[in-house]
C-alpha cells in the first residue's frame, strides 16, 4: 500500500449526506501509519459527580496535542466526548508520543483524570485482517470532519 503523509488532506470531500456511505469516498489509512486512541478513565463517573466539562476538556487536550505534534499534516481525528482516535503519519510518531506523554500529566494536574492514550500500528490491525478506512465529510467551506469505517478500531482498542 503506498503511503504519502497527506494522503487525508487529498481525499475527495463528501458533500452530501447520502454519500455519507458511498464506498468511492473512503480510502484505506496507509499500513505505515499509526492509530491514536485517548480515553478518559473513569469518565461516566466523573461526569456523574459534575465534572463534564473537566472530562470533555481533557479529551479535547489530547486531540490538540496531537495536531500540534504533527505540525502541518491534516490529521484525521474523531472526537468521543472523553477522548479521540486519531490517525497518524510514521514520521509524526515520536513527537506525538512526548506530546501525549506530556498531557497525560497535565489533565492529571489540572483536571484530577487520568488521560489514557495508546499508539498502536495499522499495519498490526491489517495483519489481524482488519479493516481501516477514512473518509471526509465537509460541513462547510471550511469545516470538515474525518469519517471512519471498518472493524480495526475495534481491533485497535483490543490491543
Amino acid at each position: 500500500m503506498a503511503t504519502i503523509e497527506n494522503f487525508y488532506k487529498q481525499l475527495v470531500n463528501i458533500t452530501k449526506l447520502e454519500n455519507l456511505l458511498t464506498d468511492e469516498f473512503y480510502r484505506p489509512v496507509p499500513d505505515d501509519w499509526y492509530v491514536v486512541i485517548t480515553d478518559i478513565k473513569k469518565s461516566t463517573e466523573a461526569v456523574q459527580r459534575g465534572h463534564y466539562k473537566q472530562v470533555n476538556m481533557a479529551g479535547v487536550c489530547s486531540i490538540i496535542a496531537v495536531k500540534n505534534a504533527c505540525g502541518d499534516f491534516e490529521v484525521p481525528f474523531i472526537f468521543g466526548g472523553d477522548g479521540a482516535t486519531l490517525y497518524i503519519p510514521a514520521s509524526a510518531y515520536a513527537k506525538v508520543e512526548s506530546a501525549l506523554s506530556t498531557t497525560k500529566q497535565m489533565v492529571a494536574e489540572q483536571f484530577q483524570l487520568e488521560l489514557r492514550a495508546a499508539i498502536i500500528p495499522v499495519k498490526d490491525i491489517y495483519k489481524l485482517n482488519g479493516r481501516l478506512e477514512v473518509a471526509q465529510f465537509r460541513l462547510s467551506s471550511k469545516g470538515r470532519i474525518a469519517m471512519s469505517r471498518g472493524d480495526g478500531l475495534n481491533i485497535a482498542e483490543a490491543l
